[in-house]
């Protein structure tokens, strides 16, 4: 085939390859580049038995190349949007919401959004009165143990502590990560 139709073959794909690449995960996109390369050499073959012969290297390398900078490209900016989310969220979260959040995939966007969630408020009963009557290390004690207990509930339940109010415990669901 003339070079021009090599020099064609060879940029589309590039293209293809590199929307492979940014579009689709690892291995869907090795597994579409494979198919990629099959039908492009089925191509060849069926142009050798009419008489053109396009060399299927050079687009070859440039779909691999192309396939190669697309996930470089999303690896990247995934992983500056993952950052730019724990720089905003890291100091304020649990570390496991940070992950979340990152997981989800959503932007940050100011204003935030509507949404139902849940919030939990719980404290010990007549905290007030049994702290008159309590040595204070055995009233560390009790609260220690009841925020130890709550917490690992609310954390079992997928919810997180938001803060603590005295003998209070104020948990949230279904924010900031859905």
């Amino acid at each position: 085939v003339p070079a021009s139709a090599r020099i064609t073959a060879a940029a589309s794909a590039a293209v293809i390859c590199a929307s492979f690449g940014l579009f689709m995960s690892p291995v869907i996109a090795v597994v579409a580049l494979i198919a990629f390369l099959a039908a492009l050499f089925a191509a060849s073959v069926l142009g050798l038995g009419a008489g053109a012969w396009l060399p299927v290297a050079v687009p070859a390398i440039a779909g691999l190349g192309a396939l190669l900078s697309g996930q470089l490209a999303r690896f990247f900016v995934e992983d500056r949007r993952r950052r730019r989310m724990e720089t905003a969220f890291g100091c304020y979260l649990a570390p496991q919401i940070v992950s979340q959040l990152s997981e989800e995939g959503s932007d940050l966007k100011l204003g935030g959004e509507v949404r139902e969630i849940t919030v939990m408020f719980a404290d010990l009963s007549n905290f007030t009165a049994i702290s008159d009557t309590m040595p204070p290390t055995e009233l560390m004690e009790l609260t220690n143990s009841y925020f130890k207990v709550i917490v690992g509930v609310i954390d079992e339940m997928g919810g997180y502590v938001d803060k603590f109010i005295g003998d209070s415990v104020m948990a949230m669901w279904g924010a900031p990560a859905s």
